[in-house]
């Protein structure tokens, strides 16, 4: 996914209609210089739900109104750091 978008950062996420939460995964290049375990730890968090992973592969569970949430503030997060 992250070659076929031309895209540092990928972010794949599933919904059960049936559950209040969504499983997301986070997955970064090998050149980034973000330890996306620890970002996505931070913004789950915030958001109410938990993640955790290491510097390139990460994974978070955020309630299901918050994806959206989620992806825009590691999108935010990830432009301020790679300024």
């Amino acid at each position: 996914l992250l070659d076929v978008c031309n895209a540092n950062v990928s972010v794949s996420y599933n919904h059960d209609p049936n559950k209040t939460y969504a499983d997301l995964s986070i997955r970064g290049k090998s050149h980034m210089q973000i330890d996306l375990g620890m970002l996505t730890t931070s913004i789950a968090k915030q958001l109410g739900g938990f993640g955790g992973g290491h510097a390139l592969a990460s994974g978070a569970r955020v309630p299901s109104d918050r994806v959206m949430d989620f992806i825009k503030a590691l999108d935010s997060h990830i432009t301020q750091l790679t300024k």
